[in-house]
């Protein structure tokens, strides 16, 4: 059973849910490029740690994806359809992955593109949903028991920037205690990309 939650309140309806959710996809199904920086903060509870990256979000639908990562260690991650190109700094080196030859990290690629892309109806059978509005929209999602992701997320919370046109927040709480957020900032919607955003290749030294 499915929560609809607005203003605090709970309420079990369903067809309640679908509505936002759909309305919410309708609107983000608008994007076609994007262009945002982001913080993400890891906070790791078993060394009372806190791990600060910055970058850029690159996306191009239907399914390119990049990741530039900035600080604290130079990173490119680049996903298009079934594959994926990474890079850093300290290896100076670039890796191709097959997704189809790599069930695990296809799990995990697919996930967040659902989660950045706005497919969130595709998540209501793996997941407990529930809907607030109040100052800012806002969705939290629990993993149903039974499911991979249950085994390791506690909740993954979603807050959309206050014109609703994209997210501004994206928090991943998990069992083990540890958290990750991602904070996007400065974002620009269905701009011309410039071609060597999907660039991967190794520095001369």
């Amino acid at each position: 059973m499915f929560s609809f939650v607005m203003n605090g309140i709970c309420l079990d309806n369903n067809s309640d849910l679908i509505n936002n959710l759909k309305l919410i996809e309708d609107k983000m199904s608008d994007i076609n490029t994007l262009a945002t920086q982001f913080i993400q903060e890891k906070n790791l509870a078993l060394f009372n740690q806190k791990i600060e990256i910055t970058g850029f979000l690159y996306l191009q639908k239907p399914s390119s994806f990049a990741w530039h990562i900035n600080t604290p260690l130079e990173q490119r991650i680049i996903l298009k359809s079934n594959n994926v190109v990474q890079w850093d700094e300290d290896t100076n080196q670039v890796q191709k992955i097959n997704l189809s030859s790599n069930p695990t990290f296809n799990i995990v690629m697919d996930q967040m593109k659902r989660w950045i892309s706005g497919a969130y109806l595709s998540l209501v059978d793996e997941y407990i949903v529930e809907f607030k509005k109040s100052e800012f929209m806002e969705l939290k999602f629990f993993p149903k028991d039974g499911t991979m992701a249950y085994k390791l997320i506690k909740n993954i919370n979603i807050v959309f920037q206050e014109d609703e046109k994209y997210i501004e927040s994206i928090t991943i709480n998990e069992r083990n205690g540890d958290s990750t957020s991602f904070i996007f900032f400065e974002t620009q919607i269905n701009i011309v990309l410039d071609p060597i955003v999907w660039e991967v290749n190794p520095r001369d030294k």
